[in-house]
């Protein structure tokens, strides 16, 4: 059974195939005016304006208001079916060039807070950029406050690429005028941001609006040409997305690299696996399998990492060309990758690969059972010494004795079944021992043994 999101992808103005995710259930909402970009906030009552933006270029330790070119084209769009917020930088105007790198270059961190009034845009981050974290929260005058922080990235936008209902056939023919391009179009921007708060349709019915708040907090950063929405396969417990690109850039030769990274919450894989998850994880996995092959793999060069409040799985370089050499250090901020420009098309290369599923596969433990309850085969002294030889309990990694006499008792460990006490003093000793693994069995029955 698959949890699915949407198949819709938006290809056009923005290039991006992020599918319309989801978007709290809100009684009474003022949405913003479709389209309309949202100006700084002059005041702390305005609403659909943004404040407090922040750069830090690479190299850089402090923040700094952004330079005068550099437009924040924040808008709701799609409003009247599925509220979205975007972000898209742009340089000198709204309709600006959307390269940033003669102000920003490849790798400036960038954040702002967008007030939206009543409206709470869908709490899931979906980025043409590496989206650092958002948080959203209500201010005193009780309007959402959506506050994100996010890097510039390099990025190749191309007409004709796009998840295809046949996902083999995705981005074959990069570049050229297609069914939703028809003026055609492939850039290499070399520091680009854009970062959506997807919305989900407003006729969903409140059941599934609660089925799919259980990626609130996801986040999704990928600079390929398209990227799907996440969806959740419960039967083999993984999140799967898909990503498409060219292999290389419009002049034929230079390699496409790609940058991935998906944020996953813990209350998802809480909420998904039905179990606490900071403790519910046996195994995490990330494989990449591209179309057109039988099998899928783990990416080399990929991590996966417990952070604070879920898993982050980064793939810090991949592409679709099937030739591409020794890679450049395009994810390192100091040594940038030039990209080529020019206005050909590359050629149709056939033979490349334009698409990927990744699989990231979480597996919940299995509860453990308590070990059974021990019985004492033997216990004998000697020298001050006591020997306990427990019976094998079923379960069991260690095995603790406790001996007693009067007001003193010791305590003592061992990976075997052969338990050992030295130095014990004359007397009879009354001992027990139980079996451990995460969990503790219960005492045997009390021996004695009496040492002379």
């Amino acid at each position: 059974m698959r949890v699915k999101l949407s198949k819709v992808s938006l290809v056009g103005a923005l290039a991006l195939a992020f599918s319309s995710l989801v978007a709290p259930s809100q009684a009474s909402v003022t949405y913003p005016t479709e389209g309309a970009t949202f100006s700084e906030c002059s005041a702390p009552t305005n609403t659909n304006c943004y404040s407090n933006p922040q750069v830090k270029r690479p190299g850089e330790t402090d923040w700094s208001t952004p330079p005068s070119n550099i437009y924040f084209r924040i808008a709701g769009f799609d409003i009247a079916n599925s509220p979205s917020l975007v972000i898209d930088m742009r340089l000198n105007s709204e309709c600006g060039q959307q390269d940033l790198s003669a102000a920003l270059p490849y790798g400036t961190e960038i954040k702002v807070e967008i007030n939206t009034g009543t409206w709470q845009p869908n709490s899931q981050a979906n980025g043409v950029s590496v989206v650092r974290s958002f948080c959203q929260a209500k201010d005193l005058n009780q309007n959402w406050i959506t506050s994100v922080r996010f890097s510039t990235i390099n990025w190749s936008a191309a007409s004709n690429c796009y998840i295809a209902e046949n996902f083999a056939d995705s981005c074959l023919n990069p570049g050229p005028p297609g069914e939703f391009d028809p003026q055609g179009f492939w850039e290499a921007y070399q520091s680009f941001a854009l970062v959506v708060f997807w919305g989900v349709e407003r006729s969903a019915d409140a059941e599934t609006l609660a089925q799919r708040r259980l990626w609130d907090g996801m986040i999704i950063s990928s600079n390929a040409s398209s990227s799907g929405s996440p969806y959740f396969d419960q039967a083999s417990s993984s999140w799967i997305i898909k990503t498409a690109g060219p292999g290389r850039y419009k002049d034929g030769t230079t390699t496409n690299w790609l940058y991935f990274q998906a944020f996953i919450p813990d209350r998802s894989i809480e909420a998904l696996l039905g179990t606490p998850a900071g403790q519910s994880l046996s195994s995490i996995s990330f494989t990449r399998q591209d179309a057109n092959t039988a099998t899928a793999s783990t990416p080399s060069g990929s991590r996966i990492e417990r952070v604070t409040g879920g898993i982050l799985i980064t793939m810090p370089r991949y592409t679709f060309d099937t030739n591409p050499g020794t890679p450049p250090s395009v994810y390192s901020v100091h040594n940038v990758v030039t990209l080529p420009q020019g206005n050909t098309f590359a050629p149709n290369f056939v033979a490349a690969t334009r698409a990927s599923t990744f699989k990231i596969t979480i597996k919940k433990k299995t509860a453990v059972a308590a070990p059974s309850k021990v019985s004492i085969k033997s216990a004998s002294a000697r020298s001050k010494t006591i020997t306990l030889v427990a019976k094998k309990a079923a379960r069991a990694t260690t095995y603790q004795a406790s001996c007693s006499k009067g007001r003193a008792t010791k305590t003592a460990t061992s990976r075997t079944t052969t338990i050992k006490f030295s130095a014990m003093s004359k007397g009879t000793w009354k001992c027990k021992i139980r079996a451990k693994n995460s969990k503790i069995g219960a005492w045997s029955s009390t021996t004695s043994v009496r040492v002379r």
